[in-house]
């Protein structure tokens, strides 16, 4: 019983950081300006980071 609520805990978490991260990167996305490109690559790898620990 444990096991499926971590399982289930895991999900929520991994769903929730896919739908942030899509946010801002549309928000980002509409700024065509060099700060917005940098902080593209770091919510970049930020996301990649945090995913691999989510794993």
């Amino acid at each position: 019983m444990e096991q499926f609520f971590e399982t289930i805990l895991k999900y929520s978490i991994n769903l929730a950081v896919d739908r942030v991260y899509e946010g801002i990167q549309t928000e980002l996305n509409q700024d065509s300006s060099i700060g917005a490109e940098i902080a593209l690559v770091f919510i970049e790898k930020g996301y990649k980071n945090l995913k691999a620990e989510l794993q």
